[in-house]
């Protein structure tokens, strides 16, 4: 089905959303109904200046707000002959939110409308090489269809009814795990969005469909801090276009309790995740032979426990910054016994002296794979339903059996121009797992993560990016992005007659 015949209406309404998720006292409201661009959530010091316009109108006491997002991308995948391994395509997503807050109770409804254009045939290659990029990934959950009209968020929010900060939100709503706060230090704000949130629990907002969650959200502030509880079901979505059902089968409660403290802030979070969904429609990826997995209808049930640290340190030079996070799993995988882990150390570094404000940060990632696969225990990390471009910026990888040691250079040369760079040695954990891609769950007819095989190697890529952002107004911004991958042993295997390749895209976003 052609959908440019919505297009007029939604461009009329345009869209874009401004749902302010609950956060501790004496802080800003947080937006998870905002598709921030790529580059976007630089602390002050290093970001374009921009400001949020008015409402467009209000109607019933309802404020209406919109935006506009459209993306243009190329991804030069590895070489996988006889297929397009080349494909530019583009992707428009329209918003149109509708808020009404008032003292004890606020309403809600977001509508998203996505358009995709280009998007190639012939994107798709038998396993091993499979989906070759987000173009293949877009074409297998939607065939031939362009587009699609969803309802993103619609919930109904009672607030204060314990306190200052309260509330409990019930209905369908984005959350991000890790962004539960807003500090009033723009740095601390800066590692949380791009360095902490959506390791576990996230939208998938670089998709054009991303995914909402139903369920119910419970915010507490005791004792100068803050309690968060979220019970929900994933929406389908990300690269399903179809975006209005919940996948029945998956569903997780998490916890998280964040206490600030001078200069940072500490977080122990908990998760418990499951997932009935069944071969041969839903097939778990791991490193077990096909037929032994296809076999396999027994449910993941996933428990997390973890924490992480975030702490900064201000002198006359400049200001250092200090993370660590880390998650411990448990539970069963299928047939399988589960028994992960991961952790994360980085450490950055803003020069007083410089007037361009730069930013150098380093640090290393490192996720459990598994050594064995007849052994009865499942030892990847799983990641849940994260959103793997927060920390794959070219996300031809995810954070399960993953090892990550990069670093970073960000700088503003003007007040509205944003620069980054970073360069990324990669490795897996275990040769013996594989190479793992993608974000977890959105629909019920396929996993969502996929695996290709390491053959008992390690040597996964070296990445380069750059990216810039740029605030054409107070209300429009453009950004550029350039990752080329260079790759090693691994991506040898599935792609042996060229392992090297880049993705590249321009973004244009306007808010009304």
């Amino acid at each position: 089905m052609n959908h440019f015949s919505f297009l007029p209406i939604t461009f009329l309404c345009l869209t874009k959303v401004a749902l302010a998720q609950t956060v501790a006292p004496a802080t800003a409201p947080a937006t998870p109904g905002q598709s921030v661009p790529a580059f976007a959530a630089i602390p002050k010091t290093l970001s374009p200046k921009t400001l949020s316009p008015k409402p467009l109108a209000k109607v019933a006491g309802f404020a209406l707000s919109a935006q506009l997002r459209t993306r243009v991308e190329n991804w030069n995948w590895f070489e996988t002959p006889g297929f397009k391994d080349n494909d530019t395509f583009s992707g428009t997503q329209l918003r149109l939110n509708a808020l009404k807050s008032g003292k004890r109770a606020d309403f809600g409804l977001d509508l998203q409308e996505v358009f995709l254009s280009g998007v190639g045939t012939g994107t798709v290659a038998p396993a091993p090489q499979g989906a070759l990029g987000f173009p293949g990934n877009y074409r297998a959950a939607n065939g031939n269809q362009d587009g699609a009209l969803s309802v993103k968020q619609g919930f109904v929010r009672w607030k204060e009814f314990a306190g200052r900060g309260s509330s409990v939100r019930l209905g369908r709503f984005e959350f991000n795990d890790g962004a539960e706060t807003v500090s009033k230090d723009p740095t601390l704000n800066w590692l949380k969005q791009q360095r902490v949130s959506q390791r576990l629990i996230g939208t998938f907002g670089f998709s054009q469909v991303g995914r909402s969650f139903d369920g119910a959200q419970l915010v507490l502030n005791p004792a100068g801090g803050n309690f968060t509880a979220v019970a929900a079901r994933p929406t389908e979505g990300v690269f399903q276009l179809n975006a209005n059902d919940n996948i029945d089968s998956v569903r997780f409660a998490y916890g998280a309790y964040t206490k600030p403290f001078s200069a940072g802030e500490a977080r122990l979070f908990g998760l418990i995740y499951k997932d009935a969904r069944q071969a041969p429609q839903s097939v778990k990826s791991d490193n077990r032979p096909a037929a032994i997995r296809a076999l396999d209808s027994e449910e993941i049930r996933i428990y997390t426990l973890g924490a992480n640290f975030l702490k900064t340190l201000d002198t006359r030079a400049g200001k250092t910054d200090f993370l660590a996070w880390g998650a411990l799993q448990g539970g069963d995988w299928g047939a399988l016994n589960h028994k992960a882990n991961a952790f994360a150390l980085e450490a950055g570094y803003q020069p007083k002296t410089s007037r361009l404000h730069h930013w150098f940060r380093a640090g290393y990632f490192r996720s459990s794979g598994d050594s064995n696969p007849n052994d009865g225990t499942h030892g990847t990390f799983f990641s849940v339903l994260p959103t793997p471009r927060v920390y794959a910026r070219f996300p031809f990888f995810n954070q399960m059996n993953s090892q990550d040691l990069f670093a970073q250079w960000m700088v503003r040369p003007s007040a509205k121009l944003a620069l980054r760079a970073e360069a990324h040695k990669l490795n897996l954990t275990s040769g013996s797992d594989l190479w793992y891609s993608g974000g977890g769950a959105f629909q019920d007819n396929s996993f969502g993560v996929s695996g290709r095989p390491a053959n008992g190697h390690r040597d996964l890529a070296t990445l380069l990016d750059i990216s810039a952002d740029y605030a054409l107004s107070a209300q429009t911004s453009v950004g550029l992005y350039l990752g080329q991958a260079n790759g090693g042993q691994v991506i040898s295997q599935s792609y042996p007659q060229g392992n090297n390749g880049h993705l590249a895209f321009v973004e244009i976003s306007h808010k009304f």
